[in-house]
């Protein structure tokens, strides 16, 4: 199995693959997108899908993982994120790769054994978990690691 896992948003987006085999989760990729704030939402949505289709056609994952936002702070935000959430869940089934959505309560639990852990805390396991690449690292490629390792234990439990 190989997660595409996606921390979803049109200002900085997370992104991870990870593989899964023989039980063993390997780190391949992460990064954090990041788009211009200069840019018009509708141009930026744009240039998240399109890197999802690169990143589709440059490691060829066997699923997707999105984490599922319920509410937010701020209600403009909150509803552009979803239309992110919809364009990415649009490509994942226009390239038939099954989706998994998981909660940032299920990731926080699947990593850290809390559902109310702290972003720090989740990065913190994180990197305990898995051998990642030492860089610098911003809170949206934790989260999509994060979202990618909680995807494929859901995915096995379900096995």
């Amino acid at each position: 199995m190989r997660m595409l896992g996606i921390d979803p948003g049109y200002d900085r987006a997370g992104f991870s693959c990870i593989d899964h085999t023989h039980g063993v989760d390997l780190y391949v990729y992460s990064e954090c997108f990041v788009t211009s704030k200069s840019l018009p939402f509708e141009k930026r949505l744009s240039l998240v899908g399109e890197h999802l289709h690169i990143l589709i056609d440059r490691f060829h994952p066997t699923h997707i993982a999105l984490e599922k936002v319920y509410f937010s702070a701020n209600k403009k935000t909150a509803l552009s994120i979803a239309e992110v959430r919809g364009a990415l869940r649009h490509i994942s089934e226009e390239r038939r790769l099954p989706l998994i959505e998981v909660t940032p309560a299920e990731v926080k639990q699947s990593i850290t054994g809390y559902g109310n852990s702290s972003k720090k805390n989740v990065a913190t396991m994180v990197a305990h978990i898995l051998a990642i690449p030492e860089k610098k690292r911003l809170d949206d490629e934790y989260d999509a690691i994060a979202i990618a390792l909680t995807a494929i234990a859901i995915h096995n439990s379900q096995m």
